[in-house]
């Protein structure tokens, strides 16, 4: 992506550069709230996935205290603005340590760990350093998953804090998510689920003490909250458009984005840097330079090709955060 041509505050968000990415702020707040209400009301916990949108502005705004990140370069960067618990996804070694123990300085870490012995490696290196790092193992649900397999799971380990099961890459989440909670309930330490499913009523029924998403600010609501907003740079026949949003603007890893505002309107195809924008000659027409809203499939990918999130309400736009965490993936 190139930089932008930043707008002043107060501008209609149809006359922002394109292609520029936006979030509606009334509406991610009210998304967030509404399932920290029923995550909390299922007698469970909820630590947001800040990974998914890699902005630590935007967890502020959120009102996220614990969080979790992918990353040790992620969790540099959010320890400057959550409150509570901050939860790393990968384990750290001996070049990453002064790091880990600054980051410790100013919030509690729990470190995801693949196996017990990675758990004590990493305990062996903050004896006496730190108090404030604890660990939860992962466990595998498959064979190619990571993680350690149930059966060998060492319920005298005392530095084990939890247990975390991931539903992602599965083919059958729901099947399997609740006989592997069931098993794992047995160990009597929590549980906690890292779910890409949509946070719904079965999530919430799982046997589980914690629930770790990204995705709820962003769907839940009848109406989009995050947009690319891109512009017509073509239109060469009825009922056919080139837009200047192509996948280095947004991510089709998840499929082509959909069109806000216009049911006739689709996109055939994207291209590295054009949208293919069709519809019915007799039913829509469209004209140079002409704004159009398009809503990504892949949330988090797309994030990830920005530098700068547009915050918008009302249609106008009342703040500008930087993606700090663009490409932080060591």
């Amino acid at each position: 992506m190139e930089r932008p041509v930043f707008k002043p505050l107060g501008s209609s968000v149809y006359d922002l550069d394109t292609p520029s990415l936006f979030v509606i702020r009334d509406r991610v707040l009210a998304n967030a709230e509404t399932y920290r209400n029923l995550v909390s009301k299922a007698g469970k916990r909820l630590t947001p996935n800040a990974s998914t949108h890699r902005t630590p502005a935007l967890s502020r705004l959120l009102n996220q205290n614990d969080i979790y990140v992918n990353t040790i370069s992620e969790a540099i960067a959010f320890s400057n603005v959550i409150s509570g618990q901050l939860t790393i996804g990968r384990p750290f070694n001996s070049s990453q340590l002064q790091s880990i123990l600054a980051i410790s300085s100013v919030t509690p870490i729990r470190i995801v760990a693949s196996s017990e012995q990675q758990i004590s490696e990493m305990a062996a290196l903050i004896q006496g350093k730190a108090e404030n790092i604890s660990f939860v193992l992962r466990v595998s649900i498959t064979p190619e998953q990571r993680g350690t397999p149930i059966g060998q799971i060492n319920e005298t380990e005392k530095l084990i804090s939890g247990l975390w099961v991931s539903d992602i890459g599965i083919a059958d989440p729901k099947q399997q998510l609740t006989r592997i909670c069931m098993e794992l309930s047995q160990h009597n330490i929590p549980l906690v689920i890292e779910t890409c499913m949509f946070p719904d009523t079965y999530t919430l029924n799982l046997d589980v003490d914690e629930i770790v998403d990204g995705s709820h600010p962003f769907i839940g609501a009848s109406d989009y909250c995050v947009g690319v907003i891109s512009s017509v740079v073509s239109a060469p026949e009825p009922g056919k458009a080139f837009l200047d949003c192509g996948q280095k603007a947004i991510s089709t890893d998840g499929g082509v984005p959909t069109v806000v505002g216009n049911s006739s309107f689709t996109l055939e195809k994207m291209s590295a840097e054009h949208g293919f924008l069709l519809w019915e000659s007799n039913e829509s027409s469209v004209s140079l330079g002409e704004s159009i809203i398009l809503k990504p499939a892949s949330i988090s990918d797309t994030f990830n090709l920005y530098d700068y999130l547009n915050i918008v309400e009302s249609e106008v736009l009342v703040g500008l955060m930087e993606i700090q965490c663009r490409g932080a993936y060591s």
